[in-house]
Parts: C-alpha cells; structure tokens; sequence
C-alpha cells in the first residue's frame, strides 16, 4: 500500500511539473490568432480600417503593412552592377480591397510610379511601378482570410 501511494505521488510530481513545462514552452499570442503564414507564424487580424506602413520595414522604399510578416524561405535580397534583385513575400490579414490599394496609395511617396494594375483573377491583383533604373512588381493575392505579397524589384529592362 505504501509502495502505491509513494508511486502515485511520484506520478503526480511529474504530470504537474510536465504540465508547468509545457505551459512556459507554448507561445499563445495576445489576440486570438485568424491565420498562420506559410513558414508557421501567427497572425492576427488587425484593428481598425485599412493597412499602414510599418516604419520598420524590410525594404526601406517598399513598405510592408503593419501586422503583416516575412516569409523568409521564399525571400531574397542581392545587389548586381546593375542594381537591386529582390524578392519579398509578406503574409497577413487583411480585407482584398485594402490590401490591393495599400501600395498604390503608399508607394508614390518614395518615387514610385504606377505603370500598370491587373486583376487577372478573383482575389488576384497584379502592379507594376518604376522608379529610376529599377523596376517594382507586386502580386496581390488572397487565400480564405491571409492576404499574400509578392514583391520583386529588379533593374529595369534596358538598364
């Protein structure tokens, strides 16, 4: 009887301290989460309307909404003779119409200038800009709530 009483004790230790190990190891986001990025990162919806630059952004003249996150198996960044070769994929929540208008309304603040929109599918929006040498083209697409960019910069044909 003793035996099983010192064994159920023991047994108990141990679940609550497995228990307490597992609850500091768990990362469980202050807001509950809508989606999760390719890579496995939390996001959350953000709050109030529309999308705004992030003053942190990874590239400095191509902003990347506020709340929204890099993916950074599918991102790249290099400098050739002829410029920058960039290729960034941001994922978050977002409404479609928000996210396709956050870099038309922001990029022109950093001399880009809109060549071209497309929106060849549902939830699919293609933009083209330049600015000097370089070239700027962003997909826009939308998969259940997650909003996904795809931005690549490159030198401009010719350049």
């Amino acid at each position: 009887m003793i035996r099983h009483a010192a064994a159920l004790s023991t047994l108990t230790c141990l679940a609550l301290l497995l228990s307490a190990c597992g609850k500091s190891l768990n990362y469980r986001p202050v807001e509950p989460v809508s989606a999760w990025t390719d890579d496995n990162q939390a996001l959350t919806r953000p709050v109030g309307p529309g999308l705004i630059a992030d003053p942190n952004s990874p590239i400095p003249d191509v902003p990347m909404p506020v709340g929204f996150k890099g993916v950074a198996d599918q991102s790249s960044a290099a400098s050739t003779p002829t410029g920058r070769v960039v290729t960034h994929v941001y994922q978050g929540i977002a409404d479609f119409p928000d996210a396709n208008a956050f870099y038309t309304n922001s990029l022109w603040r950093f001399g880009w200038t809109q060549t071209e929109m497309l929106e060849p599918a549902d939830k699919v929006a293609i933009q083209t800009y330049t600015n000097g040498s370089e070239t700027l083209s962003i997909t826009v697409t939308q998969d259940r709530r997650r909003i996904t960019y795809r931005v690549e910069i490159k030198p401009a044909t010719g350049s």
